[in-house]
C-alpha cells in the first residue's frame, strides 16, 4: 500500500502542466497612415525630385513619397510614428529648404 501511494505522487507530477484555456491569438496591431503635402524649395528638375523622395525615404515610418519639382510639392505618407522632424532634417541635408509646415492631405 506504501507504494501505491508513493507513485501515485510521482504518476501525478510527470504529467505535466494541464491548460483548459485555448491559445489566445494577439488581434493584428493596426497602423495608421497619415498623408501629408509639405512645400520644398530649390527643385529645378526630376534629379532633384529624385534626391528629395530618396532622402524622405530613408526616414524610418515613411510609406510613400512623391516630388514635383513643379509644384514644389512633396506628397509624404507615413505611419503615425515617423518622426516629422526627421524628415525637415533629411530635406535640409539634401540641399533642399522646406517652407511651412506639414499640411494634412485629406483624400
Amino acid at each position: 500500500m506504501r507504494v501505491f501511494l508513493l507513485i501515485i505522487p510521482f504518476f501525478l507530477a510527470c504529467q505535466g502542466p494541464k491548460t483548459s484555456s485555448p491559445k489566445e491569438t494577439a488581434a493584428p496591431e493596426t497602423i495608421t497612415t497619415i498623408s501629408y503635402t509639405l512645400s520644398v524649395e530649390g527643385m529645378t528638375c526630376t534629379g532633384c525630385e529624385n534626391t528629395v523622395k530618396n532622402a524622405v525615404q530613408s526616414v524610418e515610418g515613411v510609406a510613400e513619397v512623391e516630388a514635383s519639382f513643379e509644384d514644389e510639392l512633396v506628397s509624404i505618407s507615413v505611419s503615425e510614428s515617423a518622426d516629422t522632424a526627421a524628415i525637415r532634417q533629411q530635406i535640409i541635408s539634401s540641399g533642399y529648404t522646406p517652407t511651412g509646415g506639414f499640411e494634412i492631405k485629406y483624400k
